[in-house]
């Protein structure tokens, strides 16, 4: 092994450690979510429905229809939301939220209207409410609590006193949940569109050099999800480089073709609701095949080798989400590293793109 390939391969694990570290640090800072809480109180004179809507650029996510007297929550992670009684809001008919780590908001729903309000404005008119019936939920990420408890709102822990003369308040942070809402189910600037799922696959065309050999082919990738935030991925690519020559009755062909087959783990970040970042670091196997073939006017002569060997891979990329179950990728840029007993040792890169199909 050659001094310039341990120190190319040395430096580039380092730096995929650090990418590493600094995607685990993002994911855990997006990991703390917080809760919002909407009510319509029995003060409303409409008898219009209130259905409410999680608002985007990408389009509007119907979350749960209120009637006179109920509330529900949503578990967010912290941003700017926008959300409306209307589909598609026009301007004047939607509210933007700050949502801070750890904290709680409050929404006041009426039939053609919606604002934040203060903590204060909340424990007033939320006294005697309801959660949301079951029917009206629309979405998996909306928490209704199974009951009313008598703490003040904002509390931890259930007050055991009997109820005060402001009545009975909702317990927002204390109250038992119907079931649990899961990474996948948060509404967010991240997880909405952009949520992990248990399986990717990845294909698409990719160009490799090795040493000073140009290959086009394709790459096909299973990543299991491990966590939010690690994989298992197990990469198969394959790449050719065909050659002809002739000149007068002397004609000769060139195939030659290289298998790599890698495995390891990869780390990725979601810095918004579309963008994925990743990096890994990946070893197996590589099979390199070479055909020569050799046409002399009606002679024709061939020969083939094949080795295998070791191959290692140290790189990162970039995903696009579209929707939930698919995304592009943008690119993906490796160094890669081959070593074959009787060629020696092999440094080159990888650069490729495509489609990537998500699965829960």
């Amino acid at each position: 092994m050659s001094k310039g390939f341990t120190q190319n391969f040395v430096v580039a694990a380092l730096i995929a450690v650090v990418l590493s570290v600094f995607s685990v640090q993002l994911s855990a800072q997006q990991a703390s979510t917080s809760t919002v809480w909407f009510y319509r109180p029995l003060t409303d004179d409409s008898d219009l429905v209130s259905t409410v809507y999680l608002t985007n650029g990408a389009g509007s996510r119907r979350l749960a229809t209120l009637g006179k007297g109920e509330f529900f929550g949503l578990a967010l992670n912290p941003g700017l939301y926008s959300f409306s009684w209307n589909r598609a809001p026009a301007r004047g008919e939607q509210t933007i939220i700050a949502v801070s780590p750890d904290q709680q908001g409050f929404v006041e729903v009426l039939a053609r209207s919606i604002k934040s309000v203060p903590l204060s404005v909340a424990f007033q008119k939320m006294n005697g409410i309801s959660p949301v019936q079951e029917q009206n939920v629309f979405d998996a990420a909306v928490i209704a609590p199974t009951e009313i408890l008598l703490p003040v709102i904002g509390s931890t822990a259930p007050v055991s006193a009997a109820p005060t003369p402001q009545g009975r308040a909702v317990a927002l942070a204390a109250a038992p949940v119907t079931r649990a809402v899961t990474p996948q189910e948060r509404i967010d600037t991240g997880e909405a569109l952009n949520a992990p799922r248990r399986f990717e696959i990845f294909y698409g065309p990719s160009y490799s050099r090795q040493g000073s050999v140009n290959l086009i082919g394709g790459d096909l990738a299973l990543a299991i999800k491990l966590s939010d935030s690690v994989s298992l991925v197990a990469d198969v690519s394959n790449h050719i480089q065909n050659k002809s020559a002739g000149i007068f009755d002397v004609a000769a062909a060139t195939d030659a073709r290289l298998w790599t087959y890698r495995f390891g783990p990869k780390i990725s970040a979601r810095p918004n609701r579309r963008i994925t970042t990743f990096s890994h670091v990946l070893v197996g196997g590589a099979r390199f095949t070479e055909t020569d073939a050799i046409l002399i006017g009606r002679q024709f002569v061939a020969t083939y080798v094949q080795v295998n060997g070791f191959s290692g891979a140290v790189g990162g990329g970039l995903d696009i989400a579209i929707k939930p179950w698919f995304a592009l990728r943008a690119f993906q840029a490796e160094y890669s590293a081959l070593y074959f007993r009787d060629l020696g040792w092999s440094q080159g890169a990888r650069l490729g793109a495509g489609l990537m199909f998500r699965i829960r």
